[in-house]
């Protein structure tokens, strides 16, 4: 079998090393052969622990979870699983072992070979070269080991099919609405499995799906909004669509983005730099969809937004421990996927007060959100001039990051000058200035974002 064929349909993979120590090579080099084999791998980084790789697992709706480290991790990972419930406990664990993680330190081949037969007892499988992950994951997550696995699971199995019966389709909107990662990670990968063809290969019965889970989203949101009043009091959730506020966050990789969304994130539930958290004030329900560009070729992508986000999801804590949901999306670069703008829909419906999408594209995203923030760097230079016109339009904030470099004081200058001298419209887009990085600046873009929304009331 082509090992660029490993993947077809897609897996979605979590990677991560439990523990604290290990090399970031390894992960790379293993995030790379999932990527070329066609898989979507969210890419979680060192120093993770087995709760951090479950809540990756619910909310990204994934299926296989691959990890680095010794032994007995791995195996309370997998008890984790279990303790779940659901599709959860058969959600495969393959663990690598790496030239660092070999035999988790033991240099007694007897005590390699017994932890080789513990591991197979409990069920994970175990890689002993790097270069064999893809064929492993595709027999986990397709062969038929999963066949067995799931055998007893058909229930759980119907959930992922967009035709499901309306009664399942209602039980997970229940859950969603009461909190459920797995629920609202599970219902996002029917809406993305329905536009995208990847139900039935039928676009249109797909549409069809997705428009009847979109229709009971929207009956279950008016019946809990007569239900119950939000107690979410933050201006910017005065949407003109909805209870809930949507930003954009969008700019050139590498500006800085993930980075910056976390802050506000921080910001937005009074944790941020200069903002104390008001104890009497609940902590909003925050959800990002963050899209990151996939291989032309392969179809896979590696999805690294999440560990930057670390600090802002679900740390136990943290005074918004479970109100911020991530979910990682691959997309053409500088295009949204298809689905997005339904996901945006869903996640409304479910009581969600702030949604934060993060992409490269700018005109897709402009027509979906409240807000639309603008990242630029220091490094943008000439190519405001090149893109003047588009950006002028569609941004309502600007946002200069990592401005304690030099260059950076002159981009800022140059984009005052062109809004002064181009803008039309009542509002003139601002232009504040960030360091995601230490926090600076994280404060004054979430005011002008609450000023903007007070502007348009």
């Amino acid at each position: 079998m082509n090992e660029n064929q490993f993947m077809k349909p897609l897996a979605k993979i979590v990677l991560g090393k439990l523990g604290s120590e290990g090399r970031t090579r390894d992960l790379r080099n293993i995030a790379l052969i999932l990527r070329d084999a066609g898989a979507e791998v969210i890419y979680l980084g060192l120093r993770q622990t087995p709760e951090s790789l479950i809540v990756a697992v619910e909310q990204e709706d994934a299926d296989a979870v691959v990890c680095i480290t010794s032994t007995h991790m791995a195996i309370e990972l997998l008890e984790n699983l279990q303790s779940a419930g659901g599709e959860m406990a058969t959600t495969p664990v393959i663990l690598v072992r790496t030239t660092a993680s070999d035999t988790a330190g033991n240099t007694d081949a007897r005590d390699a070979t017994g932890e080789a037969e513990q591991l197979r007892r409990v069920g994970i499988a175990e890689v002993m070269n790097s270069s064999e992950v893809a064929a492993q994951v595709y027999r986990a997550v397709y062969g038929t080991e999963a066949a067995d696995r799931h055998a007893d699971n058909a229930e759980d199995d119907n959930a992922r099919d967009a035709s499901q019966a309306t009664e399942n389709m209602a039980d997970l909107l229940r859950q969603a609405r009461s909190g459920s990662n797995r629920a609202i990670g599970r219902l996002l990968s029917v809406l993305e499995d329905a536009r995208e063809g990847k139900t039935s290969g039928d676009t249109a019965s797909g549409d069809t799906a997705a428009e009847l889970l979109l229709s009971a989203a929207a009956s279950s949101s008016a019946d809990a909004r007569d239900a119950s009043v939000s107690t979410y009091s933050v201006t910017a959730t005065s949407s003109a669509s909805g209870d809930s506020h949507v930003i954009g966050i969008t700019g050139a990789s590498g500006s800085g983005k993930s980075t910056l969304c976390s802050g506000l994130i921080k910001a937005a539930s009074g944790r941020g730099r200069g903002r104390p958290k008001k104890s009497d004030v609940p902590a909003p329900k925050i959800a990002v969809l963050a899209v990151d560009p996939s291989s032309p070729r392969t179809g896979g992508a590696i999805l690294g937004d999440r560990i930057r986000m670390t600090s802002s999801i679900q740390k136990p804590q943290s005074s918004v421990s479970g109100n911020v949901f991530f979910r990682s999306v691959a997309g053409q670069s500088g295009e949204i996927p298809s689905w997005i703008p339904d996901a945006v829909k869903l996640l409304r419906s479910v009581g969600f007060d702030l949604i934060v999408v993060e992409t490269t594209g700018v005109g897709h995203v402009a027509e979906i959100v409240d807000t639309l923030v603008m990242v630029v760097t220091g490094d943008y230079g000439d190519d405001i001039q090149a893109s003047k016109a588009g950006l002028l339009e569609l941004a309502d904030i600007f946002v200069v990051n990592k401005t304690d470099t030099q260059e950076a004081a002159s981009v800022s200058r140059d984009l005052e000058r062109m809004l002064d001298s181009r803008m039309e419209s009542s509002w003139r887009p601002p232009v504040i200035s960030t360091v995601a990085t230490s926090g600076e600046g994280i404060s004054d873009l979430w005011n002008m974002i609450e000023v903007l929304q007070i502007y348009r009331r």
